[in-house]
């Protein structure tokens, strides 16, 4: 039993080290500590053993999911931090760059553009004072 451990304990490091995404990591970590993960079967496997190996046992498996889970927390933060780091490289901005041409278009209030078109219209001769 204790190689089936081990063997296990070496299975996920290697899955782990494969793993990219973070959806990933969840459907590893399901699979391996959820409620009907292999290493949850394990621990349901304590009742059929002898009264001397059942504590032993134990203690391997209970170790082995502590092992997993850390290794599972600092893989997230690792693909967090790749997520991170491509992101960031997307949305980079050079500011040396020289600017984008906006048209400015400047809305006047109805009082304003009235004024303009009396102004217009007196300069234009319609009207004589």
């Amino acid at each position: 039993m204790g190689d089936k451990i081990s063997e296990m304990g070496e299975m996920v490091k290697k899955k782990l080290g494969e793993i990219k995404t973070l959806q990933e990591l969840q459907d590893l970590k399901v699979k391996y500590l959820g409620k009907k993960g292999e290493v949850t079967s394990m621990l349901k496997g304590l009742g059929g053993m002898s009264a001397e190996e059942r504590p032993i046992f134990g203690q391997k498996v209970n170790a082995l999911r502590e092992e997993i889970e850390k290794a599972m927390e600092r893989r997230e933060q690792d693909v967090k931090e790749r997520l991170l780091e491509q992101k960031l490289a997307k949305e980079k901005i050079d500011v040396t760059m020289p600017g984008k041409n906006i048209e400015l278009r400047i809305s006047s209030s109805n009082y304003t553009s009235y004024s303009r078109s009396r102004r217009n219209l007196f300069r234009n001769g319609i009207f004589h004072c």
